[in-house]
């Protein structure tokens, strides 16, 4: 309850920690917590979500990568107009734990050690398919990203009976379709996503969480000859590069500090008290807006491992 705080930093070793984000806020304090919210639920985000702007503080989970410059640049090149419709999003993560712990990532070595790889793993397939859906649809498509089905394919556990292995796929209302494969302790380190559209196609490695100083994307494009002796569409490869570094962790703390000092100053700048606000919104501002983009895009990632969660209960659709 100290006034010297301004926020809280909450890692959680395998549970998602409700009562500590909600006494945080309730005491005014922004805070970001270490990893995606896959433990918890839809109705326990939503809680979360307006806790935080009740009391005028920034909420923000640990999806890293989202924040990585080579993740935005590779979903801008996809959200390109000629990269056309997005139809199909295939994710692939697989994590050994001797790898994970060989690694300079601690958050590896967590989700290594995670007992259902659907709310670890699967939490960061679904976020990175919300992210290109919400930037690639158009301002009046505003259900392109919308859930309508999800269809668990296959599951295994392990001796303990947690879930260390899913197949799934995801339909969202634009038709697209999100496949995803996640592994915890059976597969050896894996992490990949393939975007497809008509006549493009794009592919990132490394997606999560990158080995090295520079890393690269593929841009693929299928054309037709206008040689009779050439059949079949011809593939043009475009390789982008660019900076995987500096860490992860730096891009989602400089975005976390930025976002929670302009909501800050936009309570001031309305004369809002810092304590006991009781408001429905933050007030309006840039923070305000990318801050609710990016609360929205963790609610519909969650509705999808929700949904999954059901699926796997259920044994089905």
């Amino acid at each position: 309850e100290s006034d010297l705080i301004d926020a809280i930093y909450i890692p959680f070793p395998d549970t998602f920690q409700k009562d500590l984000i909600l006494k945080a806020l309730e005491c005014n304090k922004h805070v970001i917590i270490d990893l995606p919210c896959g433990p918890c639920s839809l109705g326990d985000m939503n809680e979360i979500i307006d806790a935080a702007k009740r009391n005028g503080k920034l909420f923000m989970d640990g999806s890293k990568f989202a924040h990585h410059q080579r993740t935005t640049e590779f979903i801008s090149r996809i959200a390109c107009p000629d990269f056309g419709p997005v139809e199909q999003i295939e994710v692939e993560f697989s994590v050994m734990k001797d790898d994970a712990r060989s690694g300079s990532s601690d958050e590896l070595v967590w989700l290594s050690e995670h007992n259902n790889v659907l709310t670890s793993l699967g939490w960061y397939c679904a976020r990175i398919a919300v992210a290109i859906l919400e930037e690639t649809r158009g301002e009046e498509d505003t259900e392109a990203g919308e859930l309508m089905s999800a269809t668990v394919k296959s599951i295994s556990r392990d001796e303990a009976g947690n879930l260390n292995e899913i197949k799934a796929d995801v339909t969202f209302a634009n038709c697209c379709v999100l496949s995803f494969q996640c592994c915890l302790g059976v597969r050896s380190t894996r992490q990949s996503i393939k975007v497809f559209a008509d006549e493009y196609s794009g592919e990132l490695y490394d997606t999560f969480h990158p080995h090295d100083i520079f890393t690269s994307f593929q841009i693929h494009k299928k054309e037709f000859s206008n040689d009779p002796m050439i059949q079949g569409p011809i593939e043009i490869v475009d390789s982008i590069e660019c900076r995987a570094g500096p860490l992860q962790d730096a891009y989602i703390w400089r975005k976390f500090g930025a976002l929670a000092r302009g909501i800050d100053d936009a309570c001031l700048a309305h004369k809002l008290p810092l304590r006991n606000m009781n408001m429905v919104e933050w007030p309006e501002g840039p923070a305000a807006r990318e801050a609710n983009l990016m609360l929205d895009s963790a609610l519909e990632t969650q509705a999808i491992i929700d949904a999954l969660l059901r699926c796997v209960e259920e044994k089905g659709e």
